[in-house]
C-alpha cells in the first residue's frame, strides 16, 4: 500500500511538471508568433488570418452567385407566365369561333 501511494505522488508530480512545461511552451510560441507577425521596424505587418479572409470572400461570392441564380429563375418564371395566358386566350378564341380562325 505504501508503494502505491508513493508511485501516485511521483506520477502526480510528473503530470504537474509536464502541464507546466506545455503551458510555458504555448506562451513562448505565441510570443514568437506575435513578434514575427508584427515584424521589425520598417517591415510590413503580416496577415496571419489570410486564409480566413479568403474563405469569407469565397463564401460571400458563393452567396452572390446563389442570389443571381434565384433572380434568373424568377425571371424565367415571369416570362413563362404570360405565354401560358396567351396560349389560353388563343385556345378560348378558337373554341368560341366557328371557323377556328385566330385573331
Amino acid at each position: 500500500m505504501k508503494i502505491g501511494i508513493a508511485m501516485r505522488k511521483v506520477f502526480e508530480e510528473r503530470r504537474k511538471r509536464k502541464k507546466l512545461q506545455e503551458i510555458c511552451l504555448l506562451e513562448w510560441e505565441e510570443i514568437i508568433a506575435e513578434a514575427a507577425r508584427i515584424g521589425a521596424s520598417g517591415e510590413d505587418e503580416l496577415q496571419w488570418d489570410a486564409y480566413g479572409i479568403l474563405k469569407e470572400k469565397m463564401h460571400q461570392d458563393w452567396l452572390q452567385v446563389i442570389e443571381m441564380e434565384k433572380a434568373m429563375a424568377s425571371r424565367s418564371v415571369k416570362t413563362r407566365g404570360p405565354l401560358n395566358q396567351l396560349s389560353r386566350r388563343r385556345r378560348y378564341q378558337r373554341q368560341s369561333k366557328p371557323n377556328g380562325q385566330i385573331l
